[in-house]
């Protein structure tokens, strides 16, 4: 705790705290130096995305290096949990990973995934995931994923996206620049009905 963790496109891993700067240059489970992603899950396990070398997760002040045989040696774009337990991981060009259990899924296109590019993964306030892969979409259920597109957005190119404290979603999207988007719950109107004679 009260530990901050940067990662450089190039330079590796870096920690701050107590007013101190540690650069992680010499770990052999880290093996790359462009960091793209950096998450702490509900465990404190420091998990990191790289450019093309898959996930390094840091528990107990250990670095393992972890790939699934394989599976998860990509370029790995976003980290985020939805629910406690359950991570994902979003990669460029390949997908959506799934990590439950022990258990490794992958999910692309052809299980409706908007596109292979994850740019963005962010817990939803009610529950589920947002899933920015140009198209908007949303998880609702980690057990029976689903992945169900956003009406109404104007833009397939969001690559970044933030929900509000009020329920507000911002997105980022190539092109039209800052979108937001608010629910707004319809109401029943009562309207009076005067018969003419």
């Amino acid at each position: 705790a009260g530990r901050l963790w940067i990662g450089t496109y190039g330079n590796g891993l870096y920690s701050w705290k107590d007013g101190q700067f540690v650069h992680y240059d010499h770990e052999p489970a880290l093996p790359s130096p462009f960091i793209l992603a950096l998450f702490v899950d509900a465990e404190g396990r420091l998990w990191i995305g790289s450019a093309g070398d898959g996930v390094v997760c840091r528990e107990n002040g250990q670095f393992r290096y972890y790939d699934d045989d394989g599976k998860l040696h990509v370029e790995i774009q976003t980290i985020s949990e939805s629910p406690r337990g359950t991570l994902w991981f979003g990669a460029n060009h390949n997908g959506l990973f799934r990590l439950r259990n022990g258990a490794l899924s992958h999910y692309t296109v052809e299980n409706g995934l908007a596109g292979a590019r994850v740019l963005n993964l962010q817990p939803a306030r009610g529950g589920g995931l947002w899933v920015a892969a140009g198209t908007l979409q949303k998880i609702d259920d980690a057990d029976q994923v689903v992945f169900q597109t956003v009406a109404g957005v104007p833009s397939r190119n969001v690559s970044m996206l933030c929900e509000d404290h009020e329920g507000s979603l911002w997105l980022c999207a190539a092109g039209e620049g800052l979108i937001r988007g608010r629910r707004v719950p319809y109401q029943i109107g009562r309207a009076s009905c005067r018969e003419r004679v």
